[in-house]
């Protein structure tokens, strides 16, 4: 079956969600990735699954000259509005149609959910000029994460018939796992950092993000009845209301910075 993750209706369907709610978790992981590979004014930047542009922002601001691609072309209309000054196209990451053009390339939170990561990953190495530097992120084990834990608890009793499910077997959620996908590509000199990114969601906040930007939500509620949409988000913010006290949650995960020999 194809993960919700991997279709690319249902990220243009959250286009606007995500860029209101979202990027307010992973804006944090887009400052930190832009350091690690010291982006500076004139570097020619690529963003690999841009979303709304978050990171395209901030490598902007630096000076960088930015492409931004992504599958989904309700994203790359974001972006393309959110900053006309990039370069936003519509294009698959795990065959992207560069070589040898960048100094830069990033990926946060989008390439963990290829199909073909590995591809994904070789892509994103042949885009890059010799001694290019290449910031991919993935998130921790959820048990490990406050807010995702928090998400998945507020999901569950939003949703008490889904079975609980565990991650899959090949989920790339360690520093361990990205350092090796990273390698096995033919990346140089990896290093990986945890990071922790605090945030803050207010109770009506907190089902707004679930329900406006996670498209294995969206596909829920586009097949279910109104009715039973809406009985779900009763039970999803009684929850909230009940368990959450709106103190910051830390969302935590690996930055896994690489270089092209």
């Amino acid at each position: 079956m194809t993960s919700p993750f991997e279709n690319p209706a249902l990220w243009t369907s959250v286009a606007t969600g995500y860029d209101t709610h979202a990027r307010r978790i992973t804006g944090d992981y887009s400052a930190r990735a832009l350091e690690l590979a010291k982006i500076a004014k004139g570097q020619r930047v690529l963003d690999v699954a841009c979303g709304p542009g978050t990171l395209v922002g901030m490598a902007l601001d630096r000076g960088a000259e930015v492409t931004a691609v992504d599958f989904a072309p309700g994203m790359v209309e974001r972006c393309q509005t959110n900053f006309p000054e990039a370069n936003a196209l519509v294009a698959d990451g795990q065959n992207l149609p560069f070589e040898d053009e960048f100094d830069a390339a990033f990926s946060c939170f989008g390439l963990i959910f290829f199909p073909d990561r590995a591809a994904g990953f070789r892509s994103l190495l042949r885009s890059l000029v010799p001694g290019g530097a290449a910031v991919v992120t993935c998130w921790s084990p959820i048990d490990e994460d406050p807010l995702r834990t928090r998400l998945s608890e507020i999901f569950y009793a939003a949703f008490p018939s889904v079975e609980r499910a565990a991650p899959p077997p090949d989920a790339l959620n360690s520093d361990s796992g990205l350092r090796t996908e990273m390698e096995a590509a033919g990346f140089a000199n990896v290093e990986v950092v945890t990071h922790e990114a605090p945030v803050h969601f207010g109770h009506r906040e907190l089902w707004d993000l679930m329900a406006e930007s996670f498209p294995p939500i969206t596909a829920m509620r586009s097949a279910l009845p109104e009715v039973e949409w809406h009985a779900a988000a009763q039970r999803g913010r009684a929850w909230i209301a009940k368990h959450h006290d709106d103190a910051p949650l830390s969302a935590v995960g690996y930055l896994g910075l690489g270089r092209k020999g």
